[in-house]
């Protein structure tokens, strides 16, 4: 463990802990009562910590910024939509542990024109009730460059049912869709919602057709995606208005589906595709490509803040017998290897020994549990830790899902 707390010395002489500021949401002593007011009154770089409760909407816009929670392991909810928009090259969000719910024609995370770094973790994001007209997606991501969901849920809207006769049934809106970005997906679950009935009951004339079915993940544009240990569920489609006229069901949705003219790259390890009953795997047609790791997904997880007074546990998954080593980074990157996944850390080339460290093998449980020793930061500053896992196993060596910690000092 001595070179261990040497590597994370050295990586931590290469981040100069940040002086800036601990905003507490709620808690013991808050220093704002929502979040949507904590980031107005942050600066570049600041930590939000959010105490369990619920909160609004609230929109992080050109600003660097982690948001995690008050109490480790903790969840908040937000009744409305998480925006994260217009990031510099240079900056970068973490959010953690922070359910949402939307209801009306938008979805509960929106992710849009980031040029830096956005990482979200252990969230759950849901377009509730039913629609008629908008497919309410989840979540979405638009035109950015670096974004990776690790632990997350996604649910799309599911179509309102009509009553009118030949009115066609909402279509159910997907777990999340993409445009034209640069996505890393870790251990997430993305649903569509499922398609509204038609209209016309008791009316053989004029039935009305069931609303499409949600896709669990849907594609557009240009972008790269991976995928590892996820799960895309397509949902069904409505039924028509009257089945004691016909009965028939409109078109399901796709687990992953790309829409025509888009040029998309997939590479899958070890996800599963489909959903309902009829609800095609992999939905991608030409242009856009396909293809599968070959090899077992891998993870890592660890907390998403602690003091420098303690030490830092991290867990990683995999096969009995792989053997696990850990990279230390002093920021994001979305380099993809075809054969081994993203290392969504930054590593430079001819990197110095200090920035890798082996910590063992995977016991039979298929699990390695590991305790880092902290060093002392100074006084009411913090550091971002920047950490990827590589696994070792007889197929060859896989990247996990990095995690960015952040070190505080004790006396926050």
């Amino acid at each position: 463990m001595k070179r261990i707390a040497a590597a994370i010395f050295a990586i931590l002489a290469t981040c100069l802990p940040a002086v800036a500021d601990v905003l507490d949401v709620g808690g013991p002593t808050p220093d704002a009562s929502t979040i949507a007011t904590a980031v107005l009154l942050a600066n570049d770089g600041d930590v939000i910590r959010v105490y369990p409760g619920t909160y609004g909407s609230f929109t992080v816009n050109g600003k660097s910024l982690s948001i995690v929670p008050g109490v480790r392991g903790s969840r908040s909810q937000v009744t409305g939509t998480i925006t994260i928009s217009s990031l510099l090259g240079n900056q970068s969000v973490e959010l953690n542990g922070i359910d949402a719910t939307r209801s009306g024609n938008i979805g509960a995370l929106t992710i849009r024109n980031c040029a830096g770094s956005v990482r979200v973790r252990d969230c759950t994001f849901v377009a509730s009730g039913g629609h008629f007209g908008v497919a309410v997606p989840g979540g979405t991501i638009s035109n950015s460059v670096d974004v990776v969901l690790t632990g997350c849920s996604l649910d799309g809207c599911r179509g309102s049912s009509v009553t009118s006769s030949c009115a066609t049934g909402g279509s159910g809106g997907p777990g999340l869709q993409v445009l034209s970005s640069l996505v890393a997906l870790y251990h997430c679950t993305l649903t569509g919602g499922n398609g509204g009935a038609g209209g016309g009951y008791f009316d053989c004339s004029c039935v009305g057709d069931g609303g499409m079915g949600g896709s669990g993940l849907v594609l557009l544009g240009t972008g790269e995606l991976f995928a590892s240990l996820c799960t895309f569920s397509g949902a069904s489609g409505g039924l028509s208005g009257d089945p004691f006229c016909w009965l028939a069901f409109a078109e399901a949705g796709s687990g992953v589906k790309t829409l025509p003219g888009s040029t998309w790259n997939l590479r899958i390890l070890d996800c599963n595709a489909g959903g309902c009953s009829g609800c095609p795997g992999y939905n991608v047609s030409s242009p856009s490509s396909l293809s599968f790791v070959p090899a077992s997904g891998k993870r890592m997880s660890g907390p998403a803040w602690l003091k420098d007074d303690e030490d830092m546990s991290l867990s990683f998954y995999g096969s009995p017998g792989d053997r696990v080593g850990l990279f230390y980074s002093t920021g994001h990157d979305h380099d993809i290897s075809p054969m081994f996944g993203p290392l969504l850390v930054h590593v430079p080339s001819g990197f110095d020994r200090p920035l890798w460290r082996y910590l063992g093998a995977i016991d039979a449980s298929g699990r390695l549990d590991v305790t880092l020793p902290m060093r002392n930061i100074p006084n009411l500053t913090h550091v971002n830790l920047h950490l990827v896992g590589a696994v070792v196993s007889t197929f060859g060596r896989y990247y996990t899902n990095s995690l960015t910690p952040v070190l505080l000092d004790s006396a926050w």
